[in-house]
């Protein structure tokens, strides 16, 4: 938004091409993925808060209220509690809310919460840092601890699910740039990319130090679990997120595979007029 910001008043600015920005809108970036300032493009990170919060009801079918804890120093965390509490509007379960500043803040939102009786406390998304975790995770004793971003069982949440494609957006966005340094990508009619994607990740080391049995039926829908230090995926070890290198391929088809991702991002005059017509209809 500040980058933004700071080209707005030029007459010739340079091209910004972002990587996983969580909300396009509230970030002052873009309106619609093809409604955007014409030097802008990027990645935005995909989260399905609708499938994120029904994994709440795998691990408690009688679960009833969850307590979000947001940054209020990031902007897309209005947004983001905006989605949750209207998901639990249609779904049928109390959404309660504690914002922090500072690391230091995690511990007394988390009692905050736990005082309101919610059954679990969830993470918003974040960019930053996941040191407030463990502060979290040690103050909910008996709560499980849920996060949209799978990379954060690695920090100590007890349930992960949602996002999991870092590395797989980094090489969209080096895709994009690569491509208009060589002069081969039109930036105004390149359309703000969105790749959907869901895994869901347990930690029971985490889960054992709470006090919280982690159901089977949320065991048997897990991709990674963390135990006694290791992180596995199917029997085997590994790391999260699962894509740590690029697949193996001839440099042409690597090349025949950039070219047909940003093909697929080419903002034509009906996808335009489209997303224009959506966004009237909303404002109306």
């Amino acid at each position: 938004m500040i980058a933004v910001g700071a080209m707005s008043d030029m007459d010739d600015p340079p091209a910004l091409i972002f990587a996983i920005v969580t909300d396009v809108h509230d970030s002052g970036l873009a309106t619609a993925t093809c409604i955007k300032p014409p030097n802008v493009t990027g990645s935005l990170r995909h989260i399905d808060y609708d499938e994120y919060l029904n994994i709440a009801y795998l691990q408690d079918p009688d679960f009833q209220s969850i307590g979000f804890i947001g940054d209020a120093n990031d902007p897309s965390t209005p947004g983001n509690l905006a989605s949750a509490q209207q998901i639990g509007n249609q779904l049928g379960f109390t959404v309660e809310f504690a914002t922090v500043v500072a690391p230091a803040d995690y511990t007394i939102a988390t009692a905050s919460l736990l005082d309101k009786n919610v059954d679990a406390i969830g993470l918003l998304p974040h960019t930053g840092s996941a040191a407030g975790i463990p502060s979290v995770v040690n103050a909910a004793v008996g709560a499980p601890v849920f996060s949209p971003l799978v990379s954060d069982v690695i920090h100590g949440v007890t349930i992960a699910a949602g996002f999991e494609g870092w590395y797989r957006e980094g090489v969209q966005a080096a895709r994009m740039v690569i491509a208009y340094i060589e002069g081969d990508l039109d930036i105004a009619t390149t359309a703000i990319a969105s790749t959907p994607g869901f895994a869901v990740a347990v930690n029971l080391d985490s889960a054992e130090e709470q006090g919280v049995v982690i159901m089977e039926a949320l065991l048997a829908e897990a991709d990674y679990i963390v135990q006694d230090g290791i992180i596995m995926s199917e029997g085997g070890l590994c790391e999260i997120p699962g894509e740590v290198g690029l697949r193996e391929m001839t440099m042409e088809e690597r090349r025949a595979e950039d070219a047909a991702f940003l093909e697929n991002l080419h903002c034509s005059p009906d996808m335009i007029a489209e997303q224009l017509s959506t966004l009237t209809t909303a404002e109306n």
